[in-house]
């Protein structure tokens, strides 16, 4: 988390900076495993670079096991059309939880797994050349790499259920991911 805050702050000081005059703005998004995604974004007078802060996220909740999964994220775009097409890289933590309570005795258990990522996406943003409305799509991998697992219970777990569902949550949390942005509409100021 140390990683993360730590380049929110310095990606915010540079945008700063007059060498980023150009327009910021808002979004919205909706998408595929990441249901909501929120951000903020600057994008260069030239129309060559963009640059975005977004917290992707999905919750679901079924009789009494929920599963959340989030990702706050950085990622840089470079338009090389100076138009709606870019290529971008981004990098982000992705926090997946499941949690289950069993309603008579309340015992539960708290399985996380935590994994950095990089992703590199592919899109389109329509209208980024001047203060606005925007709106577009994008195509991503994410790639996941320094894994780590967390398992609380309430209940007595063997060695042997722990190490198989810290197991698990390792080649979980190591899987790449396609993701898509099905929508994304913004406003720049």
């Amino acid at each position: 988390m140390l990683k993360l805050k730590s380049l929110l702050f310095i990606f915010i000081i540079a945008l700063s900076t007059k060498a980023f005059a150009g327009p910021y703005g808002v979004n919205f998004g909706l998408g595929i495993p990441y249901l909501t995604q929120l951000g903020v974004n600057y994008v260069d007078l030239a129309n060559n670079f963009s640059a975005e802060a977004r917290l992707n996220f999905f919750t679901v909740s079924v009789g009494i096991a929920s599963v959340r999964l989030t990702k706050p994220e950085i990622n840089a775009k470079w338009h090389p059309f100076q138009g709606a097409f870019f290529v971008g890289m981004g990098w982000g933590i992705q926090y997946a939880t499941a949690t289950a309570t069993e309603p008579n005795t309340r015992a539960g258990i708290k399985y996380s797994v935590v994994s950095d990522t990089v992703t590199t996406t592919l899109g389109w943003l329509w209208g980024l050349s001047e203060p606005g409305f925007y709106g577009g799509f994008d195509f991503s991998y994410q790639n996941p790499y320094n894994v780590r697992t967390v398992i609380d219970s309430d209940v007595p777990v063997n060695d042997d259920t722990y190490n198989d569902a810290k197991d698990a949550g390792e080649k979980f949390g190591s899987l790449g991911l396609p993701l898509f942005t099905l929508i994304r509409v913004g406003y720049l100021f």
